[in-house]
């Protein structure tokens, strides 16, 4: 029979191995949205420039991140000169796996909210819409 460190060891390696799997889980919905949003904008410009302004030398007006195209003499949207006005995906699963993580710390940080809730009395139906809002605000992806 295990003694109670081993158990103990198993059991938090084994809540890891589930935490990471979840964390991977918000990850790659996180990396497909992404992967839609630019897809979209692809779309929409080659749409632009196929059915309207091919002649007129006119530039796609707005950049992935919504900001206008047309000033001066230089791109004002800070995202796209660092280079983020493109999928990469190594970019971009980069920041969807560290967004996933902030996203899964958050979930137990109010779960562990909800649970100190129930322990001090509070009514458990307000205490279970407190742990179903931390659920769709960090789990969900939209």
């Amino acid at each position: 029979m295990p003694n109670v460190t081993e158990k103990a060891m198993h059991d938090a390696a084994t809540r890891h191995s589930a935490d990471r799997r979840q964390v991977m889980r918000i990850a790659i919905q996180l990396i497909e949205r992404r992967r839609q949003e630019f897809a979209a904008y692809d779309a929409d410009v080659s749409r632009w420039y196929r059915h309207r302004h091919i002649n007129q030398g006119l530039a796609y007006p707005v950049c992935i991140h919504g900001v206008s195209r047309y000033y001066d003499y230089d791109c004002a949207c800070g995202a796209c000169e660092d280079g983020d006005g493109y999928f990469d995906y190594l970019r971009v699963a980069k920041g969807a796996l560290y967004e996933a993580q902030l996203r899964w710390d958050n979930y137990w940080k109010a779960q562990h909210a909800y649970i100190t809730m129930i322990s001090l009395g509070y009514d458990a139906e307000k205490a279970g819409q407190f742990s179903q809002w931390a659920h769709n605000r960090y789990l969900v992806v939209k």
